[in-house]
């Protein structure tokens, strides 16, 4: 969040952001000189060294910036930016992807969009990753409000199986999309017990699954959030310096505490 509020009187940082966003704009004046022969190459019609290009230009911007293109929704292209697990980086990511110029036939996106689980299947393959075969997954809402998977497969050996596990969630980014996977869904773990089969579903009903989960828990959150309602809330005081509050909370740097009530 410091990125979206600076600290007024830190010189250094907002000289550093500052350089960001003048970064940030060489990088869309590039993209727009650019984006004709990008498209040829898509077409197969030119040839050359996208990723490095890639690694000169939006790579000047952050290092840990990841990007993948693709077709677009609308048709044309489109083009991913995205941290991946750099979460700190997303405000910076909104303000970059907010300076996108308006092309026709490009779309612009802050995570990885959905796919089919044949598109799941090639990424699996493209990475050299276990194919998942004869997979089934249960899908369970947990007391955070997110959504835990566990894929089920003879083909797996434990619980503790690394590469299933890391096949596991790349599909799981694939079929359920990037933000969904970052926001909503918990542990994606792995098994080769099927005594809970009849509770699993196939890959190619996950998505739905997973939406129909979420869509419950949505109907359970509050309407409005919790800063808006703060106003109208009751508040306990504890004194932390006393012996029996000592004893619950163990916080010997703190001597109050407000918590709602």
């Amino acid at each position: 969040m410091r990125w979206k509020f600076p600290p007024k009187n830190d010189q250094s940082y907002n000289a550093e952001r500052q350089d960001v966003c003048r970064r940030i704009d060489q990088w869309w004046r590039a993209f727009e000189a650019k984006h004709e022969s990008l498209g040829r190459v898509f077409s197969g019609k030119e040839t050359w060294d996208l990723p490095q290009w890639m690694n000169d230009n939006l790579g000047a911007v952050h290092r840990e910036l990841m990007w993948e293109y693709g077709p677009g929704l609308e048709g044309g292209h489109r083009l991913v930016i995205t941290p991946e697990t750099s979460r700190s980086l997303r405000p910076m990511v909104d303000t970059l992807l907010a300076q996108a110029p308006t092309i026709p036939g490009w779309e612009f996106y802050p995570y990885r969009l959905r796919e089919t689980v044949d598109e799941a299947h090639r990424m699996l393959e493209a990475r050299k990753l276990m194919p998942l075969k004869q997979v089934t997954v249960i899908v369970t809402p947990n007391s955070l409000n997110q959504v835990d998977l566990l894929f089920i497969s003879p083909n797996f050996s434990d619980n503790d199986d690394s590469d299933a596990s890391n096949a596991a969630f790349v599909a799981s980014e694939v079929i359920l999309g990037e933000e969904i996977l970052d926001h909503w869904i918990g542990f994606v773990d792995v098994d080769n017990d099927a005594g809970h089969a009849e509770m699993s579903v196939e890959l190619p009903d996950l998505a739905a699954a997973v939406d129909r989960e979420l869509a419950t828990i949505r109907e359970t959150l509050p309407k409005n959030p919790w800063s808006q309602s703060l106003e109208n809330t009751d508040w306990h005081l504890f004194d932390l310096k006393s012996s029996i509050s000592n004893n619950r909370f163990n916080r010997s740097d703190m001597s109050l505490r407000r918590q709602p009530a």
